[in-house]
């Protein structure tokens, strides 16, 4: 009889913090007709308006990774010193006395410090790299949040219809009701399974049930055809006032917020009329003493001429920035 030896498994590193799939499989995906949109389609497609440069359609790859690789080497250790503080105050000092290794000749020293430096850099490295898939995840996961935020909104507005079914095969779904979405779980983890718990109290008793959640195409499409439409809330620039901002009383402004409207309607800033940001940190610069505002770079002084250019950034549309070809479109 032939013996097969395993290998015992190799313990993850410090850094290889604990992480699972957001999405999970899902098979067979449930269809519809072509006037429905299984869930995570119109997560996708929301998604698609709200962060046009950055959404992949990769979103669903997703982890859920709560700790850091970095927080996870930090944890560690710390974990590691509370192991040695606990067993010195056991057993007195001698408790982390090792065996000390042979002695080795003078001329190999060198050697050894160098693998250790090596190894000691590779391990670094390892976390960088885990650290940045980290951060890119982190980052996927905010998207996907927004996204979620903004379709429950849509949902318990009526904005956009929504309905259920409980399979994935073929068949017409059942209509929800706004109300349906105003429950207190976070919209993700109530949506990404692809289905939840929807009380129906046709029965009797009412029962909670599960189901596969569908949105009405062309109500999502419409939505979001409207909020790509330019949006005017009030006055043109060139016709905002310096006494009020929608309302606002200039007195609960700082000045610097004060001066950065009073340039922007100056200039008529807008999509279309971007300026420069040189010109306009000259103009802030210019305008800063009606505003109380003492210019100069001495650290006494309330405005330089570098913190100019940064207010002028944030006047400045986002499809002004260097780099960027169009300004995104956000869902309202």
């Amino acid at each position: 009889m032939m013996v097969i030896s395993r290998q015992p498994k190799t313990p993850p590193k410090d850094y290889e913090t604990q992480r699972w799939p957001l999405f999970p499989a899902l098979h067979p995906m449930p269809v519809c007709s072509s006037a429905f949109l299984f869930i995570w389609e119109a997560i996708d497609l929301a998604g698609k308006s709200i962060y046009p440069d950055a959404w992949t359609g990769a979103e669903r790859q997703v982890l859920v990774w709560p700790t850091s690789p970095k927080r996870g080497v930090e944890e560690a250790r710390a974990e590691r010193e509370r192991t040695i503080a606990s067993l010195k105050s056991e057993f007195g000092q001698h408790a982390t006395t090792v065996e000390q290794p042979p002695r080795v000749l003078a001329h190999n020293s060198h050697e050894i410090a160098r693998d250790i430096h090596l190894k000691k850099l590779a391990y670094a490295e390892a976390v960088a790299r885990e650290q940045e898939k980290w951060e890119q995840n982190q980052a996927v996961m905010t998207r996907l949040e927004t996204v979620g935020e903004w379709l429950d909104g849509c949902f318990r507005n009526g904005a956009v219809r929504t309905y259920s079914r409980f399979t994935t095969l073929p068949g017409e779904p059942i209509a929800m009701q706004p109300s349906d979405w105003f429950l207190e779980e976070n919209f993700l983890k109530r949506m990404v399974p692809g289905k939840f718990h929807r009380v129906f109290f046709t029965t009797q008793p009412p029962q909670a049930l599960e189901v596969y959640a569908f949105v009405n195409r062309a109500d999502l499409e419409t939505v979001i055809a409207a909020s790509r439409q330019p949006k005017i809330d009030g006055p043109a620039p060139a016709q905002v006032k310096e006494a009020s901002v929608i309302g606002i009383d200039q007195e609960a402004l700082s000045p610097y917020l004060r001066l950065a409207i009073a340039v922007s309607a100056q200039q008529a800033i807008s999509n279309a009329n971007p300026s420069t940001t040189e010109a306009l940190a000259a103009e802030l610069i210019h305008r800063a003493p009606d505003f109380g505002l003492a210019v100069g770079s001495k650290p006494s002084d309330d405005i330089s001429q570098s913190f100019a250019v940064e207010i002028a950034k944030a006047i400045r549309w986002p499809s002004a920035r260097a780099g960027r070809g169009k300004v995104p479109s956000h869902p309202a």
